[in-house]
């Protein structure tokens, strides 16, 4: 998922993985200045101290990467592309994993700058990963702005799941949906998966457990 810089009414908001290095070194640097829970279920709001200490951290982040990328050999063909890093033109091969966290980093870092120049806010919006089911839930959810009742769960996504599968060409894909779809009669995945969702503050629960509902961040995830 490539990073994500949009304008909600003069504040801007950045998502980012929960998985991905660029999370781990960011969250590393604002828990210097301040407590960052391992799983934030809201967005992280940052004010313009922690903007201009993020943006210093990160631009020796971006050096590292740059050094590394620079001791490699240069990129050509399909892959490769021209970036600019802290304002010089670099070639870099965007599925090398090393290049891209180079691309990543040094376009969060510009993206900073940009928020900073604006004098506008900022928040940062921490997606994490989903698996099948989970994301399979979620666009459920997503289509069902009133919700959706948890006995009606298991029909739902077994429909969902014919329905991808209909548009699927590829035999090992469909294998790989149909053991995925088998597993939703196991009611440890489905409530294991209304569980993540929940933890991550992607969806609500009423007491009763017989219907969950979408949150706006989960509708500003799946987009």
């Amino acid at each position: 998922m490539e990073l994500q810089l949009f304008d909600t009414g003069g504040r801007f908001r950045f998502r980012l993985n929960l998985g991905e290095p660029l999370w781990t070194a960011v969250r590393g640097a604002l828990s210097r200045i301040s407590p960052v829970p391992d799983v934030p279920a809201d967005d992280i709001e940052l004010d313009r101290p922690q903007l201009e200490y993020l943006l210093r951290d990160l631009e020796h982040l971006v050096r590292k990467h740059k050094e590394t990328v620079m001791s490699m050999h240069s990129e050509s063909g399909y892959d490769a592309a021209t970036v600019m890093v802290l304002g010089e033109p670099m070639r870099v091969n965007v599925r090398n994993p090393v290049h891209y966290q180079l691309k990543r980093t040094s376009d969060f870092h510009g993206s900073l700058q940009e928020v900073l120049d604006a004098r506008l806010g900022l928040r940062l919006l921490v997606v994490p990963d989903l698996n099948s089911h989970q994301f399979r839930i979620a666009s459920l959810l997503k289509a069902s702005p009133r919700g959706v009742k948890t006995t009606d769960l298991k029909v739902l996504l077994q429909r969902a799941y014919d329905t991808v599968k209909r548009s699927i060409t590829s035999d090992e894909v469909r294998e790989e949906l149909d053991r995925d779809a088998q597993l939703i009669d196991e009611q440890p995945v489905v409530r294991r998966s209304i569980d993540y969702l929940k933890q991550y503050g992607l969806l609500l629960e009423d007491s009763s457990h017989a219907t969950i509902h979408p949150t706006e961040k989960l509708k500003q995830i799946l987009v």
